[in-house]
């Protein structure tokens, strides 16, 4: 991944399912030279996500086909999440507090001013930088210490195995680093993916309901469709990352680690 630069168009997703609001959304917003995107479900923003990444999100807490937090979840699990702005009609504050202690950055009233609207994703946009700066003066950090190790040919003694570390045919995870042993190849992993695979080994091919697993990587109870849609699309980026039969899916039930010895790669 590459930091933006500050000169990029900065890209702005708007998740809302009144199509007066959206437009109205839209009019605020396309006074600045923000790359705008719709959705007006849940689906249609997650995939937008994946395939825009977008620096900020604006998104209805309530949506038809889930609520306003899986998208905001899904956006935090991002290797470079967005900024994430939330709208409720609700003056109830259950919601509110459990988007924010999801990662929202902002959330707003509605119907909120263009004033509001504009303050807050402009304040988003400058955090969202913040963090893009932080991520690559870490990332150059790490390069720097491996050429350092490299040149002075630094040697270390075998560090004792942990006990946290699982492994199960031709699978290795440790619970404290976001990589896995695939094949003796290591495969870096997000922090779901990394739950995802850990569980899985933890089962020793015994089958992980949708739910139980949600519950272990989100550490919050939902039903079983709503943790299967969540999930999803982890589990597709675990399997083009690994091998397409890496993990199994017992439909309706959960997800199970194909332990055979011939999986195909």
């Amino acid at each position: 991944m590459t930091e933006k630069s500050t000169t990029d168009v900065a890209t702005v997703l708007l998740v809302e399912d009144d199509d007066l609001t959206l437009k109205l959304l839209s009019s605020i917003l396309s006074k600045f030279s923000y790359h705008l995107l719709m959705a007006t479900d849940s689906a249609e923003a997650i995939q937008l996500i994946n395939d825009h990444h977008p620096d900020v999100i604006v998104c209805d807490l309530h949506l038809p086909n889930g609520n306003g937090l899986v998208v905001l979840r899904h956006a935090m699990n991002q290797p470079q999440a967005a900024r994430v702005i939330v709208l409720t009609g609700d003056t109830a504050t259950e919601p509110v507090v459990d988007a924010l202690r999801a990662g929202a950055h902002d959330y707003l009233l509605k119907p909120c001013s263009a004033k509001a609207l504009r303050e807050s994703v402009a304040n988003a946009l400058v955090r969202r930088q913040l963090d893009l700066e932080k991520l690559d003066q870490t990332q150059q950090l790490l390069k720097l210490t491996t050429a350092l190790q490299h040149s002075f040919n630094i040697t270390t003694e075998p560090a004792p195995v942990s006990t946290s570390v699982l492994s199960i045919g031709p699978l290795r995870i440790n619970q404290e680093q976001l990589s896995l042993a695939y094949h003796n190849q290591t495969i870096h992993l997000t922090p779901v993916e990394h739950k995802i695979v850990y569980k899985l080994i933890e089962a020793a091919g015994e089958v992980v309901p949708f739910s139980a697993m949600a519950e272990y990587t989100y550490q919050r109870q939902m039903s079983s469709a709503e943790a299967q849609s969540l999930l999803k699309p982890h589990i597709w980026k675990i399997r083009q990352k690994t091998s397409k039969q890496l993990i199994l899916t017992t439909w309706g039930v959960g997800y199970r680690l194909n332990t055979a010895t011939d999986q195909e790669e």
